[in-house]
């Protein structure tokens, strides 16, 4: 197994989940923060990798409908990601894919340089499934 994941909730209600890899060195973390937006509760998750700019995956409101903005740029997922098959790019290369297959993600990383990226990135994207109640 690559990694390990540990969910922390505090008092004030944000979460926070910490990414090792296999030999229990800590390679991110992921802060789950809510906002309100009028009458709707908006989340941003907000993942932190040593050596990458922080990456945001921001609930948004536009004309009464919702979406997720990632932030950076430098950040893509190609195919539809909230359906669960998706290409994850970083700079315009493709660093990794992502299939579901029933209830289990398949992750074939294409770089090795960007594997710590690749699974944190997953990870977020779970939590973003498992907010909206999609897994």
């Amino acid at each position: 197994v690559f990694c390990r994941a540990d969910m922390e909730k505090s008092l004030l209600g944000t979460h926070s989940t910490k990414i090792y890899d296999s030999e229990k060195n800590k390679i991110g973390e992921i802060k789950e923060t809510k906002y309100r937006f009028g009458l709707y509760d908006l989340i941003q998750f907000i993942l932190e990798i040593d050596g990458f700019e922080k990456i945001t995956f921001s609930k948004e409101m536009e004309e009464l409908k919702s979406f997720y903005k990632i932030e950076p740029e430098s950040i893509e997922l190609k195919g539809n990601w909230l359906n669960s098959n998706f290409n994850i790019e970083y700079n315009q290369q493709k660093i990794a894919s992502v299939k579901k297959e029933e209830k289990r993600y398949t992750l074939e990383i294409n770089d090795e340089d960007y594997k710590e990226l690749a699974v944190s990135l997953l990870i977020t994207i779970l939590q973003v499934f498992h907010y909206e109640r999609l897994l």
